[in-house]
């Protein structure tokens, strides 16, 4: 998540996804690690269990889509990181 993100807020809500997604074991229940102050954002960690690893996509595409939906709803920015671009004719002409 991007700094400014609340980590509480962000811990709750990933716990939330990934105890109500189909497919998620309930023993041992899932986890989740606020992991890492990285370069350009709060990196967590979801630890989880599938009931059939055959299905550990579809389980990863629903959370990922839970995640962006309920984010994108909280008003919680998704950290990416900053691209910069510069013209070369701009740079010549100067």
């Amino acid at each position: 998540m991007a700094y400014g993100s609340n980590p509480e807020k962000v811990h709750k809500l990933l716990l939330n996804i990934a105890e109500n997604i189909e497919g998620i074991e309930k023993d041992p229940a899932p986890t989740v690690y606020f992991s890492k102050l990285g370069d350009y954002a709060l990196e967590f960690l979801i630890v989880l269990w599938v009931d059939n690893p055959k299905g550990q996509f579809i389980v990863k595409t629903k959370i990922n889509k839970e995640v962006y939906e309920i984010f994108t709803k909280e008003n919680i920015p998704i950290a990416h990181l900053p691209q910069d671009i510069h013209s070369l004719e701009k740079l010549l002409n100067k």
